[in-house]
């Protein structure tokens, strides 16, 4: 495993476990793209309608984040702009056109350091996530019962300045709206990692407050397995923190439980595989592989070469390690 795959991993990360349920999203781009081009915005909110009532009952659906990621993933920035224009009231093209510059400065930063990025990037980059604020504020404005708009506005603190007490503010707005919603909470951990506008003891002070209070399966909880990721990165360079087996043992507990409630989630899979692997856990490892086989998800782990030399080695390592081919921990 080398530094940057490893940095590139957990960027993209953040955006993956937004959406850490096994549901896809009904509305796809291409719906979003033909509702768009022919001005039929009353379609559009009659998904986003049924969504937002689905979060409103169950704070752990992903239904309206797989909604606004659509957004995201639609290529023509004209239909968005068009919609703003002739809603100007309405809050969710608002939203969905900050998400979309979000992404869009992310991926200007690229993968590597940001100090290490030149002029021409580090402008667009800056410039693309503070376009972002603008429309998440507009939004908030509009529309106080919508989360997603205050959780970009946390994200965005994570790569533009921006007083804390203002993120505190965005996130205690959007638990008032959904106290449960996981990937807020997800959220917010990540604004105070080392990898970002924090520490290592704020970041686990923040997660002994709110996420290990969360239920199993809850997407907060999988925090303590981010927070020995980044804490790893920021000491070392490195995932070597979590080849020791105590701490090993916390990432397991959540992976694992997490997985108990949410068993065909192929990304947290993924997740498992990986960071079982690069923490020479070949058992684990091992069976995480074995029932992926060739469906993994995330770009952000492996190229397909990669998956199979990981794949490979895991189940060589694992046989030769095991004393009479004792069965590894069962994966629920």
């Amino acid at each position: 495993m080398n530094n940057l795959a490893l940095l590139k991993r957990l960027s993209l990360l953040v955006f993956f476990m937004l959406a850490a349920s096994s549901a896809f999203c009904d509305y796809t781009t291409a719906a979003v793209k033909r509702d768009l081009d022919r001005g039929h915005y009353e379609n559009i909110m009659a998904e986003y309608e049924a969504d937002l009532a689905e979060l409103k009952q169950d704070g752990s659906s992903q239904k309206l984040f797989e909604f606004y990621e659509q957004f995201v993933a639609y290529e023509d920035q004209k239909g968005l702009t068009e919609w703003t224009h002739a809603q100007p009231s309405n809050p969710v093209p608002w939203t969905a056109t900050g998400l979309r510059f979000l992404f869009q400065g992310e991926g200007a930063r690229g993968q590597g350091f940001a100090e290490r990025m030149n002029k021409d990037q580090t402008d667009l980059y800056v410039g693309k996530i503070t376009q972002a604020t603008v429309y998440f504020k507009k939004a908030i404005s509009l529309n106080p019962e919508d989360p997603y708009a205050c959780d970009g506005m946390i994200q965005a603190a994570r790569h533009i300045p921006m007083p804390e007490t203002e993120v505190i503010g965005y996130y205690q707005q959007a638990l008032q709206i959904m106290p449960n919603m996981g990937s807020i909470i997800w959220d917010m951990g990540l604004y105070y990692s080392p990898m970002w506008s924090g520490t290592a003891e704020k970041m686990m002070k923040f997660i002994q407050k709110n996420a290990v209070s969360q239920p199993k399966g809850s997407s907060a909880r999988l925090l303590i397995i981010r927070y020995y990721e980044d804490l790893s990165f920021s000491k070392y360079g490195t995932g070597t923190y979590f080849y020791g087996r105590s701490e090993w043992e916390y990432m397991k507990k959540e992976f694992e439980g997490f997985l108990e409630v949410h068993p065909s989630d192929r990304r947290v899979r993924t997740w498992y595989s990986y960071a079982a692997f690069c923490g020479k856990h070949y058992a684990e490892a091992n069976q995480a592989f074995n029932w992926l086989g060739e469906q993994r998800m995330g770009d952000g782990y492996w190229t397909d070469v990669e998956y199979v030399k990981a794949k490979t080695a895991a189940k060589y390592r694992y046989e030769q390690d095991a004393p009479n081919n004792i069965e590894p921990p069962t994966l629920r």
